[in-house]
C-alpha cells in the first residue's frame, strides 16, 4: 500500500507528479493507494479527475487486486467528490489519526505546456466519462482547451 498525504490543495499543479508516481507504484504489483486528506484544503477538477483515472487504471491493470481510497476527508471535500461523482470510484474510509511518520515530498520539475494540457485533458475526460452531468460542467472547457492547444501548435485530439 502506498500512502499519499495531500497537504494544501489537490490541484492540476500536483496531479501530474501524482499520476507518474502512482503508475510507477503499479509496476511493483498489486497497488493500493490511500490518500490522507486531513490537511487537504480543497481539490480542483483536474485533481479529482486524476483520482478517477488512477482508480480506473488500477482496475484495468490489477483486475480488482488494487484500489484507491481516501480518508480523513473533510465535509467540504466529501461534498466536492460527491458532486462530481468521484465517490463512486474511490473508497471512503473513516477518520484515522495518523502517527507522525517520515514522508517524502513528491516534487515535479517544470511541466511543459503540452504535458500540462495532457494532464488536464485526461482528468476532465475521465470526469465526463463517469457521469452525464459532468458533460455540461466540463464539455465546453474541453473544447476550449483543445482549440487553444490547436492554435498553439499542440495536440487537439
Amino acid at each position: 500500500m502506498v500512502l499519499v498525504r495531500i497537504i494544501g490543495l489537490g490541484s492540476m499543479n500536483n496531479a501530474g507528479i501524482l499520476w507518474d508516481f502512482a503508475l510507477e507504484a503499479m509496476c511493483s504489483g498489486p497497488c493500493r493507494l490511500a490518500f490522507d486528506l486531513a490537511e487537504c484544503r480543497g481539490m480542483d477538477s483536474t485533481f479529482m479527475g486524476t483520482l478517477v483515472g488512477l482508480s480506473q487504471e488500477i482496475d484495468e491493470r490489477m483486475g480488482g487486486d488494487g484500489w484507491v481510497c481516501v480518508f480523513n476527508v473533510s465535509d467540504a471535500n466529501r461534498e466536492l467528490l460527491g458532486i462530481i461523482g468521484v465517490d463512486k470510484y474511490v473508497r471512503f474510509r473513516a477518520c484515522m489519526p495518523m502517527e507522525p511518520i517520515e514522508t517524502q515530498a513528491l516534487v515535479g520539475g517544470d511541466v511543459s505546456p503540452e504535458k500540462r494540457y495532457e494532464i488536464v485533458r485526461r482528468a476532465h475526460e475521465k470526469l465526463v466519462s463517469i457521469h452525464k452531468r459532468n458533460e455540461a460542467r466540463f464539455g465546453a472547457f474541453l473544447e476550449s482547451l483543445a482549440a487553444e492547444m490547436g492554435r498553439a501548435g499542440g495536440r487537439s485530439e
